[in-house]
């Protein structure tokens, strides 16, 4: 053990340290390894720090791991008599939040279990509730490289034993400053095996994976949610215009001015296929309405069209007019009447005329807006 500088020795059954006032610098010192049992001295130089040495010619079967091991056990039964111990919560029994050191042990014989364990402490187990407590025993498993097998754990779950298994060669270091903070900082709860563990990460790892599953189901209801509320507002919204807009044309319309509308196809097609030209071939300039439908249903086609309205369509000579029908639908851009409908007019020689509600509706509704934003369905 060339670097380390023993800080603890056994004198007159005691653990002791260096600056210890009962102890004489030298070979006097009286005082035993802890590691080989052999005699040590007592350095107390100006340059170093205070230390234990072997003498010149022993100590070499003396190990740093045997040496930490016992000076860790004896340590926690000496200076944890007295003192109130923390603790962290037990992975599996109730867990108290301290425990009172009444007495200690260092490789104490249980005759319940007949096992022998590194450090014995009796004492009371503190809860929460100031008046709960519970008497029993605390133990200490000291390791300095190899921690407690499986099967050490296993008995201490059948057990049900409550056991702290310290890393001796982290909490020891060089010797110095050991205190019951650092003895817990590197001790835990000896309970779990390797397997046992590993399950555990396993489940927790699958309830989290299936919390975050039901977080992201929770958050595409929302979303799905919030999307119907917005589909259902614009919905409203599409409605409230499409009934105000055909009520306007229900009752506002008494006469149409036809030349100013047009289609892909000529600005006659509607006309000629519904034979509605004059024996000169013009179309007619307006549509005089004389009586007036909402969501009229046709039988010809099976369909219930927006505002229907029965009149005159009348010519540029004189009072020519032929009797007929008018039909205005409602469209925006989200519903724009397709192929299949336009054909279906046709084919049943319907005057269909379309009206852009998005672009109509406003402050001012007025004919001429409305014949801006309206054009043959054929």
């Amino acid at each position: 053990m060339p670097d380390l500088l023993i800080q603890h020795a056994r004198w007159q059954e005691e653990l002791v340290t260096p600056d210890d006032k009962r102890l004489v610098s030298g070979k006097g010192c009286d005082c035993i390894c802890m590691g080989c049992d052999e005699p040590l001295i007592l350095r107390r130089g100006k340059v170093r720090r205070w230390h234990f040495a072997h003498y010149k010619d022993q100590g070499m079967s003396c190990s740093e791991k045997s040496l930490i091991h016992n000076i860790v056990k004896a340590w926690i039964a000496k200076d944890l008599k007295g003192q109130t111990i923390l603790l962290p919560p037990h992975p599996e029994l109730d867990s108290p939040q301290e425990f009172c050191v009444e007495e200690g042990w260092p490789e104490k014989w249980s005759k319940e279990t007949k096992r022998r364990y590194d450090v014995v402490l009796e004492g009371r187990f503190l809860y929460e509730k100031v008046e709960q407590e519970k008497r029993g025993c605390l133990i200490f498993e000291v390791y300095y490289s190899n921690a407690k097998d499986d099967d050490f754990k296993l008995q201490t779950q059948k057990e049900k034993s409550y056991i702290l298994e310290v890393n001796a060669k982290l909490f020891y270091r060089d010797g110095i400053d050991l205190t019951i903070e650092k003895l817990m900082e590197n001790s835990e709860w000896l309970w779990f095996t390797d397997q046992q563990k590993e399950e555990k990460e396993r489940r927790k790892q699958e309830r989290l994976q299936q919390k975050r599953r039901e977080q992201r189901l929770q958050q595409k209801k929302r979303e799905q949610k919030q999307i119907r509320k917005q589909n259902w507002s614009g919905f409203h919204k599409r409605e409230n215009i499409y009934t105000i807009v055909k009520e306007w044309i229900f009752r506002e319309l008494t006469c149409f001015w036809l030349y100013e509308l047009d289609t892909p196809l000529g600005l006659d097609a509607p006309f000629k296929d519904c034979s509605l030209l004059d024996s000169k071939g013009d179309i007619p300039l307006r549509f005089e309405i004389k009586k007036r439908w909402k969501d009229k249903y046709s039988q010809k086609t099976g369909r219930t069209y927006d505002v229907v309205f029965e009149g005159r369509f009348v010519y540029r000579i004189g009072n020519h007019c032929k009797r007929g029908h008018l039909i205005f639908q409602l469209e925006d851009q989200w519903d724009p009447y397709d192929r299949d409908f336009k054909l279906e007019i046709r084919k049943a020689k319907f005057c269909v005329i379309g009206v852009n509600t998005e672009k109509f509706y406003g402050a001012n509704l007025t004919i001429e807006r409305l014949i801006e934003n309206s054009h043959w369905l054929w």
